[in-house]
């Protein structure tokens, strides 16, 4: 057991306060930077101060670890050079150090539940007679509150669902289809699996908000196998849509699980999905490969948004017919499509065209 000082930042420093409280240490001070932490740093007995200049001398002379709580690369790094250098007796280090990265991913999904903070604006996002409400607090998310791009998809997704159906919105960010397809099915199960912290964080808020006990969020990736991948941030605010398993778009990185869905299903006794929409920024051949299993036992129906610049669509497409699934285009938007794909004997609903500017159906 230690004396730590916690410097952390932004909601990966609630985190770093639990794993230093489950792991017993004592938490001399924290330097909390974003003022995110303060309520409940106050209801765990914990002092905050704003920067490191206003710790008490004789505070820091207790000190004997830095804990870093910051979950992106290359700051904690960046973070963590700083502070070796102006503190060469002390011991310092991350979350995402090996020592600590399993527990901080373990925390992770308990530990943004409990945080809280002033309640930002909410805008209605209007879909058919019913609205739903979701939490905006930057113009990426409320762009993506007044215009619903795929609306058509959704559309199309009503037309397949049926009563006590299992959805899996497979790259969900803030939840703006989990919340439409929830408030209009509300006797179907939508399980919303989202790996970025920020937008699970808000998409935890937008299900209460509604009040929809039809959602279950997951804090995951899905992929080709269960692993720990660095996931490509767009930025460091919620409700970005362009988080990427499949490229680098920025230098920050943040660790995120991925699992199979074969295996999430297994060992998490999650019922198995009978439609699935996958949008994972390119990586959705790799979410396919990690479900051959459920597809070819249970062979859901799946709506693909394919990123022509992020992937193959080629190979894409064979994989599918490998698997007897047939497709059909049903959205075409610049430099991206979505995709329905189908085994067996399911038909595309009557009356259910392509919307405009979609291609032919493709023969499978």
């Amino acid at each position: 057991m230690g004396n730590y000082l916690l410097y952390c930042e932004d909601l990966a420093g609630i985190v770093a306060l639990n794993l230093l409280l489950q792991e017993k240490h004592k938490i001399i001070g924290i330097i909390d930077c974003s003022g995110r932490l303060i309520e409940l740093a106050l209801q765990k007995g914990s002092t905050i101060y704003r920067n490191i200049q206003l710790l008490p001398a004789e505070a820091l002379e207790e000190v004997d670890s830095i804990m870093i709580g910051v979950d992106t690369e290359p700051l904690a790094t960046e973070l963590k050079k700083e502070l070796t250098a102006r503190f060469p007796q002390k011991k310092i280090c991350t979350l995402l150090d090996p020592e600590y990265l399993p527990t901080f991913l373990a925390l992770r999904q308990t530990s943004l539940q409990q945080l809280i903070t002033d309640e930002p604006q909410v805008m209605p996002i209007k879909y058919g007679n019913d609205d739903v409400l979701v939490f905006v607090d930057n113009k990426a998310e409320a762009k993506r509150a007044r215009k619903v791009l795929e609306k058509e998809v959704i559309a199309f997704m009503h037309s397949l669902i049926k009563p006590s159906m299992v959805i899996y919105d497979v790259g969900a960010n803030i939840g703006t289809h989990s919340l439409i397809l929830g408030r209009q099915q509300p006797n179907c199960q939508i399980h919303a699996f989202e790996p970025e912290t920020l937008n699970y964080w808000k998409l935890l808020r937008n299900i209460g908000l509604n009040k929809l006990t039809n959602i279950k969020p997951h804090l995951i990736a899905a992929g080709a196998k269960r692993e720990i991948r660095f996931l490509s941030l767009q930025g460091q605010i919620s409700g970005l849509g362009q988080h990427s398993l499949q490229k680098t778009v920025s230098n920050l990185t943040t660790p995120v699980e991925v699992w199979d869905l074969d295996s999430y299903v297994k060992k998490k006794k999650a019922p198995s999905p009978n439609l699935a929409k996958i949008d994972v920024e390119g990586f959705e051949l790799q979410v396919l490969k990690g479900m051959s299993n459920l597809l070819k036992t249970k062979k859901p129906q799946l709506i693909i948004e394919v990123h022509e610049a992020l992937m193959d669509k080629v190979k894409l497409e064979t994989f599918l017919k490998k698997r007897n699934y047939k497709f059909k285009e049903i959205a075409h938007q610049k430099k991206r499509s979505f995709i329905y794909a189908y085994a067996g004997e399911a038909k595309i609903p009557k009356g259910k065209a392509p919307a405009k500017g979609a291609k032919k159906q493709q023969k499978a």
